[in-house]
């Protein structure tokens, strides 16, 4: 007995809020909407980098791991983490509530990574745009191997910042060349003028203790 065809299942129809997410898309250079089977996708070449979620209101983007703790905690109401996707952490963006100006942080931040430098002409452009939205300072530890640091909620309210790290703190998290485990430092707020042995040496310690 021959089975029948499972029915097509429509594209989901994006709300409204969607136009929040093509604006940020938009200031990325690079990336292109396009039509996908379940709705709407954002892509970089042939490569995925999010796309609508099944309530029509929120987007979904894969994300670092340690990014994702921090953007789920101090905002829940913008932030939730979602299933993995091939292994890797996910999180779900509700574009009734996300920054504009974040929102194009994190596509931007995931463009880098799905983009080889070689063949992508924009690509210093666009980690020019990043940087300066992140104000990443670079730090070599005493093993040789170069770190890079951002403050992992810098566009995001003054508020969000302190629920998460504490008053007059910062999250930040340095990531090494070759993109291995990132560290998660809490750090006074003017930490982008320590002086590089003591971020350094922060770093060094936030290793010690995520071996333990």
């Amino acid at each position: 007995m021959r089975r029948k065809p499972r029915p097509a299942i429509p594209p989901r129809k994006p709300s409204p809020w969607f136009e929040v997410a093509r604006r940020a898309a938009r200031a990325v250079p690079g990336v292109a909407e396009h039509a996908g089977a379940s709705g709407p996708v954002f892509r970089i070449g042939r490569r995925r980098l999010a796309w609508l979620a099944e309530d029509g209101v929120s987007l979904v983007m894969p994300i670092g791991e340690d990014e994702r703790a921090m953007l789920t905690a101090a905002e829940p109401r913008t932030f939730a983490a979602a299933n993995a996707v091939r292994g890797r952490p996910v999180v779900r963006v509700h574009l009734a509530y996300v920054d504009p100006g974040t929102l194009a942080r994190l596509l931007a931040q995931a463009a880098r990574t799905k983009t080889p430098s070689p063949s992508r002409p924009h690509l210093e452009q666009d980690r020019r745009t990043d940087d300066t939205m992140t104000e990443q300072r670079d730090v070599t530890t005493r093993d040789g191997i170069a770190w890079a640091c951002i403050e992992a909620l810098a566009d995001m309210p003054e508020a969000a910042k302190d629920k998460l790290a504490g008053k007059d703190r910062r999250a930040v998290v340095c990531t090494p060349s070759g993109g291995a485990h990132a560290v998660r430092l809490t750090l006074a707020q003017d930490w982008r003028g320590m002086a590089e042995a003591d971020l350094a040496a922060a770093i060094e310690e936030g290793l010690a203790r995520d071996a333990r």
